[in-house]
């Protein structure tokens, strides 16, 4: 039931950030890059970091196991992880791979959960 609540919160602010976006200019996605989620999930604020935790987990809840994946890195989240876990990992591995941070954000959450999290 915890990850369908966490889906649905996801979804729906995809939803309405993209309905908001309709009246705006938009000339990027909402993350290009792994550099504003690295900014997202460096954050104090409430919102920008339970953004970052919701982003990284839905990621994992979506592509953990070893016939999912993505782009070719697959991950396996062991039983009994719990949320922060990854997120932890993932905002590790953006605080140590800067030159990385350029590319997409799914891009990136999928390498760093494969190298914390390899499928075995």
């Amino acid at each position: 039931m915890n990850r369908f609540v966490l889906f649905a919160v996801v979804v729906m602010f995809f939803v309405g950030t993209s309905i908001a976006q309709d009246s705006v200019a938009q000339t990027e996605p909402i993350f290009q890059s792994g550099n504003k989620l690295y900014q997202l999930c460096q954050s104090k604020n409430a919102f920008p970091d339970g953004f970052c935790l919701g982003y990284v987990v839905g990621i994992a809840d979506a592509l953990t196991g070893p016939k999912k994946g993505y782009r070719g890195r697959t991950f396996c989240v062991p039983v009994g992880s719990i949320q922060h876990q990854i997120e932890d990992a993932v905002k590790t591995w953006l605080g140590n791979n800067p030159d990385k941070r350029h590319i997409n954000a799914p891009d990136l959450v999928a390498w760093a959960l494969s190298e914390a999290f390899p499928c075995r």
